[in-house]
């Protein structure tokens, strides 16, 4: 499989591609709001949730999961700081406290949770129905530029996979020199994240240059959007379910 399959659409045929995509943001509104106050019991649920809705939407699971290994050091970095920053106590790891421990799991399992439920979203909603969902909730704020906030926010979702094929040439260039021998992980940070961020920006440069000589401008046509009765029982029940765990367990 090709590097950067997170955050990125997959064509295919299931309930989870064909649910109407205001439903799908207003699903993940609401997983995000209550998922930082869910207990353990409700953020279990909702992880099962979120891999059954996965494997429904037919989604690569074994490929995904691999390629969410690059976040293991930012989970690793939570869980240290939790686990040396609150009081408590004392664990069996030296100046570390078992509260702190079950603070850093519990929030590290709330920010997979958003993870993978964002990478769901995108990964069965392709980005013109992303943007015309979008535009739908903005036009209901008056003064807001609905078009235009809703392109932008496209140009950002179609970032993501860009930065993700970046970070795999990098990576396997910096492995074809044998870098990956290097035990030091702040070189390793700083040897990638550099290199990252100037092809990030002169890509981004390009793309800039190719909008501006087609004269790309916000008044563009969007997809239409059309939510039947399913979408209806589907998305509002998906959207209450994270707050009424919430409140039930």
């Amino acid at each position: 499989m090709a590097p950067g399959l997170i955050f990125r659409f997959f064509p295919k045929e299931s309930p989870v591609h064909s649910l109407d995509p205001r439903f799908k943001i207003l699903i993940l509104v609401s997983l995000s709001i209550s998922i930082f106050k869910a207990s353990w019991t409700a953020l279990i649920l909702l992880l099962l949730l979120s891999l059954f809705l996965a494997v429904i939407g037919k989604l690569p699971l074994k490929y995904l999961f691999r390629e969410f290994k690059g976040i293991l050091l930012l989970f690793l970095l939570i869980f240290l700081g939790f686990s040396f920053s609150t009081p408590g106590e004392s664990s069996f790891f030296p100046g570390t406290s078992r509260q702190g421990m079950e603070l850093g799991v519990l929030f590290c399992l709330r920010l997979f949770v958003i993870i993978l439920g964002g990478n769901l979203f995108l990964s069965t909603t392709p980005i013109p129905r992303i943007q015309a969902g979008l535009r739908w909730y903005f036009r209901l704020i008056p003064l807001l530029p609905a078009e235009k906030l809703a392109v932008l926010l496209g140009l950002i979702l179609n970032l993501f996979p860009v930065l993700l094929e970046e970070y795999g040439r990098i990576s396997e260039a910096q492995a074809a020199r044998c870098f990956h021998r290097v035990r030091n992980p702040f070189k390793r940070i700083l040897a990638t994240v550099f290199p990252l961020l100037v092809n990030t920006l002169n890509r981004g440069n390009t793309l800039a240059l190719a909008m501006e000589s087609r004269c790309f401008t916000e008044k563009r046509s969007f997809a239409s959007l059309q939510a039947g009765l399913s979408d209806w029982v589907t998305g509002i029940g998906s959207a209450l379910l994270p707050p009424l765990l919430l409140f039930l367990l």
